[in-house]
């Protein structure tokens, strides 16, 4: 396996992997692009743009994706899309490289439900804000970044917690209601 180009750029901070600014501002504008591609082929599943989705996301969470697009077409009864202000910090790098967490601190979160005959939106719940954790997968052979799995929601409060987010677990398994 050929490593990433940044892979002597990386350094360790106490017990945290980190790569160049670069790099961690590519992992969020590959995020961005994501969240905004989901938005439109839930709005519209055409098979043109249901056919990008390995361009933007990988593993369990791609699976997942096509699972649910799946049973949205054969049970179209309303479509949520999940809008927000992020504040993105891309975290936790694997030693190599190609894999890190990125927190996407959401602010103003809104559900929004449209008929998805239509395209009408019908209803708007506020959600309040939260901090989720996705871990994200650097794809060689498309050289981008892509939504490889859900960690978590943390709990509210916990960057004021008495320990530093360095030491905070974070798993990279999904486990009972956060799959």
């Amino acid at each position: 396996m050929s490593s990433v180009p940044w892979n002597d750029k990386m350094r360790r901070l106490n017990a945290e992997w980190i790569a160049p600014e670069e790099v961690t501002s590519k992992v969020c504008t590959h995020y961005l692009e994501s969240l905004e591609w989901m938005a439109q082929v839930t709005l519209n599943p055409s098979p043109r743009l249901f056919a990008l989705s390995a361009r933007f996301l990988f593993g369990s969470y791609w699976q997942r994706f096509r699972h649910m697009a799946d049973q949205q077409r054969h049970q179209p009864l309303a479509v949520g899309i999940l809008r927000a202000d992020h504040r993105l910090e891309a975290r936790f790098f694997t030693q190599d490289g190609t894999g890190c967490h990125l927190i996407d601190h959401q602010t103003g979160r809104r559900m929004a439900t449209y008929n998805p005959i239509s395209g009408e939106r019908v209803f708007t719940q506020d959600l309040g804000s939260a901090s989720v954790v996705y871990f994200m997968r650097y794809d060689m052979r498309d050289q981008r970044w892509k939504i490889e799995q859900y960690v978590q929601e943390l709990p509210r409060g916990w960057h004021k917690a008495p320990y530093s987010l360095s030491t905070f677990s974070i798993t990279e398994r999904a486990s009972g209601r956060d799959q």
